[in-house]
């Protein structure tokens, strides 16, 4: 079992039955993907929970691994895909260092809602440059905790110290955007959400 695979465990029914706070902030974010993406590309979701982001992609590409700690999150979302006549998206119970992972396996990774929850953010996007093909994307957005304190950070950092919550990595925008440069990956898009000055929408060219 990996670290908090529990925890999102216990929380998968909650997540996936939780309405969309805000439906037109979703579809842009949709739409940005969709507009970065083409048929040819084999797409890895690093994190990829209920599914939310491959299934309203996966007609716009060849193919999606999407893996997750998870196991209930990912019997949700192979449901949600089979409801839908999917067949292009493989979810796998899987951890990003996990050796079946190839170098140069994919064109496109997402990561979304997934790199603050990292220990060590270089690492982890040390593994994501090496899984890229040359010129692959890395798409990602992402909360930085580092940029204001709010209140869901000051609860949340004394449980994820003590192990109660998943890991919390409070890091500054800059703090993102340097260490996805110094990974080999260029940076071509950056959008900060209007409506969370803490959300940032990342696209980046290995």
């Amino acid at each position: 079992m990996y670290k908090y695979q529990g925890f999102w465990d216990r929380i998968s029914n909650t997540y996936a039955n939780s309405p969309i706070k805000d439906q037109q902030a979703f579809d842009d974010m949709v739409q940005n993907i969709r507009q970065h993406v083409k048929e040819s590309d084999f797409v890895f979701d690093f994190g990829c929970g209920t599914g939310t982001y491959s299934i309203a992609i996966a007609d716009k590409v060849k193919s999606i691994h999407a893996i997750d700690i998870s196991e209930k999150m990912l019997a949700i979302a192979g449901k949600r895909a089979n409801n839908r006549g999917i067949g292009n998206i493989n979810f796998e119970h899987l951890g990003i260092f996990d050796t079946k992972l190839q170098p140069e396996s994919y064109t496109v990774v997402l990561a979304f809602s997934i790199l603050h929850l990292q220990q060590d953010l270089n690492k982890v996007l040390h593994r994501i440059s090496e899984l890229l093909m040359p010129g692959g994307l890395l798409i990602t957005k992402t909360v930085c905790g580092g940029e204001k304190l709010s209140l869901a950070t000051f609860f949340m950092t004394p449980f994820s110290k003590l192990g109660l919550l998943p890991h919390l990595n409070c890091f500054s925008f800059a703090e993102l955007q340097a260490s996805i440069s110094e990974n080999q990956l260029k940076i071509l898009e950056t959008k900060a959400n209007p409506k969370d000055s803490m959300e940032y929408f990342i696209v980046a060219q290995k």
